[in-house]
């Protein structure tokens, strides 16, 4: 790979408005320069609602962007031939979180979320006739899409001690084959106890 560099000028702006006692709204935007590949403007956004005083509701939307990499752009190899025409992948995700305080000692959230990637960058096989060795070309293929959901719940037994225990729940689909995308598992569960033996110390199990 020849010798590269790459500037990056960036700015972002984010700003907090209370419309009234139980209801927020943050908004934000990031536009980022890149010298290789261009521009890419990234808005955030988060509304908030205490709908009691024990349970807070938050819808939230932001996009997103992974630039590609200097391999991606400017490796050459006798099987892989980079692009330096690519684009960052791009992407968008909505997510409705709920937090229920449902005792002093008993906390639940749930969160639902949705994605969609474009431009994802991957690597294409270029057969060629009488050459044993195939070529792999970098490119920007077609769109990933995703959904799922997460449940969490924190259990407090005594004043030293409490369990946290969560499961996710994603289905991931690459549009372009129509399957599962991979690179991330469907089913997690995760449980954690929390113990605090002398003050400011805490033993986890």
């Amino acid at each position: 790979m020849r010798e590269t560099d790459r500037g990056n000028k960036y700015i972002f702006l984010q700003d907090t408005w209370t419309l009234n006692a139980d209801w927020e709204l943050t908004a934000g935007v990031r536009y980022d320069h890149y010298s290789d590949f261009g521009t890419t403007i990234n808005p955030r956004l988060a509304i908030v609602w205490q709908i009691r005083p024990n349970l807070t509701s938050k819808l939230l939307y932001g996009s997103a962007f992974q630039a590609p990499s200097f391999s991606n752009l400017y490796a050459e190899s006798p099987i892989i031939k980079s692009n330096p025409n690519l684009q960052p992948e791009n992407i968008q995700t909505w997510e409705l979180a709920f937090d229920y305080r449902a005792t002093e000692y008993l906390n639940l959230v749930l969160n639902l979320f949705t994605y969609k990637i474009d431009d994802v960058i991957r690597s294409q096989i270029e057969s060629q006739p009488d050459v044993v060795i195939s070529n792999f070309t970098v490119h920007n293929a077609d769109s990933q899409v995703g959904r799922g959901l997460e449940i969490e719940a924190r259990w407090k037994l005594t004043k030293k001690i409490s369990i946290l225990g969560n499961y996710a729940l994603q289905k991931s689909t690459d549009k372009k084959y129509d399957h599962d995308a991979g690179k991330a598992p469907q089913h997690q569960i995760y449980l954690r106890t929390d113990w605090m033996p002398i003050p400011n110390w805490y033993l986890n199990t």
